[in-house]
């Protein structure tokens, strides 16, 4: 339908599956998707908001993508929950709302793209801070879609060529990616059908509830009890006993 995707799936999937695996499966996901329709859309894309666009996202970047690489899996997650609970709050609030949409100041709209520079390059989930500050611009919906593509088309590669570059890969994401390909292809079908028949209204409100919740969820401690292998060797000797 034209935004979304990985902000939706990748909570969702980071139950289920590591956190450090779903940036380039998505990443890789979303650049085939953005790049198929951008190029279907090219007459619409604004080309002067998309140099814009790319120019600032481009200062915050590589601060993600070094986040991604180097921190800790738990400091990651709780980011990217905090993330993911404000980005719903506001989605929530401006669709229940119907408050029309009025450019940023400079200053801000520049850190916004900053901003969600710096997401895209830990997550490839930078698409809410990138939406708000281009939405009240991009006044056409198809030219909004198409250029919001092209810019996911051009940034995904980047971050999926630096991923692979790097030693922390994972070949799982390589097999992953290719199982879910087909997906792809079958969620664009889908979303062009519902783009024409379900209220846009109704199902942002559905997606943002959805992502408030889980978002909320992924805050929670977590009280499973540790698995064997978890449990620390640093006991002392005295308190090991044995029985005949």
């Amino acid at each position: 339908m034209g935004y979304g995707m990985a902000v939706i799936a990748l909570p969702f999937c980071a139950f289920f599956m590591d956190l450090k695996m779903l940036p380039p499966l998505f990443g890789t996901l979303g650049g085939i998707a953005s790049l198929y329709i951008s190029i279907k859309e090219r007459r619409h894309i604004n080309w002067r908001e998309l140099r814009r666009v790319l120019l600032w996202c481009a200062i915050g970047f590589p601060v993600g993508v070094y986040g991604f690489h180097k921190l800790p899996v738990n400091r990651l997650n709780l980011f990217l929950a905090v993330f993911i609970v404000i980005v719903s709050v506001h989605g929530f609030w401006k669709t229940y709302t119907k408050r029309a949409s009025r450019p940023w100041p400079w200053l801000f709209g520049r850190i916004l793209l900053i901003l969600g520079g710096v997401i895209h390059g830990a997550f490839t989930t930078g698409g809410p801070a990138v939406i708000a500050y281009s939405e009240p611009i991009l006044k056409d919906k198809h030219e909004f879609r198409a250029t919001m593509m092209l810019i996911w088309g051009i940034l995904n590669p980047i971050f999926v060529t630096i991923y692979w570059l790097s030693p922390s890969r994972q070949i799982e994401v390589f097999w992953l990616t290719l199982a879910c390909i087909p997906s792809i292809f079958i969620g664009i079908r889908t979303g062009q059908f519902l783009h024409h028949r379900v209220s846009e209204r109704g199902f942002r409100l559905a997606v943002f509830t959805l992502l408030f919740l889980s978002g909320i969820s992924r805050l929670m401690p977590n009280d499973h009890p540790a698995k064997p292998e978890e449990i620390s060797h640093t006991a002392p000797v005295e308190s090991l006993q044995t029985v005949d």
